[in-house]
């Protein structure tokens, strides 16, 4: 299990939100996996479960 990290639009230092709504973040995130969901995988930061840096 892991999670992955992938800011479409922006990032703010040590928090695990970007710059937009979270629903508007959900729908982009929806739209890059099912535009191309390989890529969608190489340019997300995959984050193992058991770090921090997964937000879980």
């Amino acid at each position: 299990m892991g999670a992955l990290c992938m800011h479409p639009i922006a990032y703010y230092a040590r928090s695990w939100a970007g710059a937009m709504t979270p629903t508007d973040d959900v729908v982009a995130h929806l739209m890059m996996m099912r535009g191309d969901e390989p890529m969608y995988w190489r340019r997300s930061t995959q984050h193992p479960a058991h770090r921090p840096e997964a937000g879980l």
